[in-house]
């Protein structure tokens, strides 16, 4: 189960699994679930209008004959479509009539909120999420019923929001066993509200297998999609070292502020601690998050008073390069 708008997302899960699915001459399927995503929400390099139709399929569009395509996003039919709209109309009203009676400020044991200062979060909560879940789930039974599916395994790229969650649970509803897995490694950055609906929780590092197991998800490590080695012979150059970050990524930003970026300044000071070993030399590249903000990587470069050589290179490439990965 693939984002149809965002291939970032679904490369890990396309590198390491399917295209050698396809290339062992085994079937594969893609379903492809979510909205297209446009340059002013989330800053892509490669947007939906310079990649064409379904940009989440990366090389998989060149593929196409050798896989089944389909979608859970809307129902097949005109009568579905009608269906759907009358469903979450009822839904959304109860909803809304829901809220209007609760007290305009909820109290925590930790603090209050005021919904008053997130009405349209709220509003699109109670309408349009409404919608995209009880679409989804349609789509899916639609699917369901074309293939006759009792049976089987969908991976997905992510299946924490409300259309992708739908889909996952209509599977599963269904007697198909769905694996989430993730985008990345973040250890306790995965502890959020938005837990997966999937029943096993898949990988790149044992860290955040045990994290989300205490949660009590069924996890399993799969490791990383590519496979990379670095060489263990040294002779005669500087120890290779790739600093990773993702302090001040775009999502992390709250009013115009990066509360992780001082961690960011810290970490551009490697390199001028790393010279004051005794140990040998030191050769330092950095790799910042793709989705991370230009102007608060700039503000940390200028407050560390350290420009290490900047990464041009793909992941994969880097970590072949380097001996040792500071993250």
């Amino acid at each position: 189960m693939l984002q149809r708008g965002w291939y970032r997302l679904n490369l890990h899960l396309l590198a390491g699994l399917v295209l050698p699915q396809l290339a062992g001459g085994r079937r594969v399927g893609a379903l492809l679930v979510g909205e297209h995503l446009d340059d002013e929400v989330r800053g892509e390099r490669t947007t939906a209008t310079e990649a064409g139709m379904f940009p989440g399929l990366g090389p998989l569009r060149d593929r196409a004959e050798q896989l089944a395509i389909e979608q859970v996003v809307l129902p097949d039919t005109f009568g579905g479509i009608a269906a759907v709209l009358a469903q979450a109309w009822k839904i959304s009203l109860k909803s809304l009539a829901l809220m209007l009676r609760r007290p305009r400020v909820c109290k925590f044991s930790r603090g209050q909120l005021d919904r008053a200062e997130l009405v349209d979060a709220f509003a699109r909560l109670a309408t349009v999420d409404v919608l995209r879940a009880i679409s989804a789930r349609h789509a899916t039974r639609d699917f369901l019923g074309r293939y006759r599916l009792r049976e089987g395994l969908v991976l997905s790229s992510g299946s924490e929001l409300a259309a992708e969650a739908a889909a996952d649970l209509t599977l599963q509803e269904a007697g198909l066993s769905t694996t989430e897995f993730l985008h990345g490694a973040g250890a306790e950055e995965w502890v959020s509200p938005l837990q997966t609906p999937s029943a096993l929780v898949a990988t790149w590092t044992e860290v955040d297998a045990r994290e989300l197991r205490a949660l009590g998800h069924q996890t399993t490590c799969m490791g990383m999609p590519w496979e990379a080695s670095s060489p263990r012979e040294k002779p005669g150059r500087p120890v290779r070292v790739l600093l990773a970050t993702n302090y001040v990524h775009r999502d992390y930003e709250i009013e115009g502020e990066f509360p992780y970026h001082t961690f960011l300044v810290d970490l551009l000071r490697l390199p001028e601690r790393l010279e004051g070993l005794a140990t040998g030399e030191f050769k330092v590249r950095w790799r910042p998050h793709p989705a991370e903000k230009v102007e608060a990587l700039l503000d940390a470069e200028q407050k560390a008073q350290a420009r290490p050589d900047r990464s041009v290179d793909s992941l994969a490439d880097d970590l072949e390069w380097a001996d040792v990965v500071v993250s």
